[in-house]
């Protein structure tokens, strides 16, 4: 049902707009960091414009911290409504914009890095910010979120990288 609505939505949005769309899907919860929709040649007029119009057509709300989707539902919908060639590209270019960001010394998630470069096909890259990230969530009291994503890992990890995962 979402994936006929959020189809619907996208019939009816301008290319700009369905372009944030794309875009605000694979950053989640970075969907208000504004300058990263410059990764797709978009201004940041544009990207308030676009955003504006999914949350006038309730794609998006007004959340506590931002801007954030109606649901995980219709944000998973207009995800897997992208062809996967475009998916990986867009997950590339978030994933070199963070690691930029990391050398700045700006916060980033290893966690967050490391499923960036796993969607985009960069496993062998991903595997040293999957363990710094598990070990950070662990120190910082979230071990679900480690778990999870070093379960989700496991069959791709080998040698002492699959030994320190099961570790955590």
């Amino acid at each position: 049902a979402y994936r006929h609505i959020i189809a619907r939505i996208v019939r009816s949005l301008d290319h700009q707009t369905h372009n944030v769309l794309n875009l605000a899907a694979v950053l989640g919860h970075r969907l208000n960091d504004l300058p990263m929709y410059g990764l797709i040649d978009l201004s940041l007029g544009q990207t308030m414009a676009g955003l504006s119009v999914l949350a006038a057509l309730r794609v998006l709300r007004d959340g506590s911290n931002g801007l954030e989707f109606v649901n995980e539902l219709v944000r998973a919908a207009a995800y897997t409504s992208l062809p996967s060639p475009v998916r990986r590209a867009l997950h590339s270019a978030v994933a070199d914009r963070l690691l930029g960001s990391m050398r700045q010394r700006e916060a980033v998630s290893g966690l967050e890095l490391a499923w960036h470069c796993i969607r985009a096909g960069r496993e062998s890259e991903a595997t040293p910010f999957l363990l710094n990230g598990a070990r950070d969530a662990v120190r910082k009291g979230a071990p679900d979120a480690a778990e999870h994503a070093l379960s989700s890992a496991m069959p791709k990890l080998s040698g002492s990288e699959a030994t320190e995962a099961r570790l955590l």
